[in-house]
């Protein structure tokens, strides 16, 4: 199995069309390696769609602090 992703595979994970992950690329937001005689395959390696997530996560608001406690009715 390989451990790469295609675009299109990050595309159906995110819900975007592949054009969004191509920019995401385009953009230098998201690492890739190209492979193929012509090197025009893309492949996306796990540890870069994982920053690429983090720093999405990052960027956003903080979660809410949904934790239970004592004195919650």
């Amino acid at each position: 199995m390989n451990p790469y992703l295609t675009v299109e595979e990050v595309a159906a994970l995110w819900a975007v069309d592949p054009r969004t992950v191509r920019t995401e690329i385009k953009a230098g937001r998201l690492g890739c390696v190209r492979v193929g005689p012509a090197r025009r395959t893309i492949r996306i390696p796990p540890a870069a769609l994982a920053a690429w997530e983090a720093e999405q996560l990052g960027a956003t608001a903080p979660l809410p602090n949904l934790s239970l406690t004592a004195n919650s009715a």
